[in-house]
């Protein structure tokens, strides 16, 4: 599943309810559009973007898993080279993020870290996966107790075409390679 809507108007990797599911501001940002939100407008958003997008993760992994497949979910991001409110530089390149469940995030950074030494990569970083501000992992990886990771790329690396494909190599044979070894 790929989502084209922006973080910004409704973040469907947050719980629904969260306060920052619909932000006012996002590092420093300020986003007017959401500054005067009534409950129905909010619960709108959430009824034809949220739910859906994730209806449609659940059925996928349904329908793998109804034939006898094992699924395996990757939830790719992306994050800034610098936060724009702190000046903090963030010069990993490649997160592979988790909650309870390290299993996939430990053997993708591995592969990376082998076919690849020149990535910059880290667990849980630039975020560690929690229960309270995080949605789709807790929901559809750990609660169905199948491989899960939260890859994190740094977005300067994939703002083209040439790293966005280079990216797509890195994030796909490491995936292989780290479901082999599972």
């Amino acid at each position: 599943m790929c989502s084209d809507i922006a973080d910004s108007f409704i973040d469907w990797n947050r719980p629904f309810h969260a306060e920052d599911s619909i932000p006012e501001t996002s590092d420093g940002t300020e986003i007017p559009c959401n500054f005067t939100l009534t409950k129905e407008a909010r619960s709108l958003r959430c009824e034809k973007i949220h739910r859906p997008f994730h209806d449609a993760i659940s059925a996928g992994l349904d329908r793998a898993q109804a034939r006898g497949r094992r699924p395996v979910l990757l939830n790719i991001h992306s994050f800034t080279p610098v936060m724009r409110q702190t000046g903090e530089i963030r010069s990993i390149e490649l997160g592979c993020c988790f909650n309870r469940d390290d299993r996939l995030a430990k053997a993708m950074l591995t592969d990376v870290q082998t076919a690849y030494p020149e990535v910059v990569t880290a667990l849980n970083v630039p975020y560690a996966v929690n229960d309270i501000g995080d949605y789709t992992i807790p929901m559809h990886g750990e609660r169905r107790n199948i491989p899960h990771v939260l890859l994190e790329i740094r977005n300067d690396l994939i703002s083209d075409e040439p790293g966005q494909a280079q990216w797509a190599e890195i994030v796909a044979l490491a995936a292989k390679a780290a479901v082999k070894n599972l």
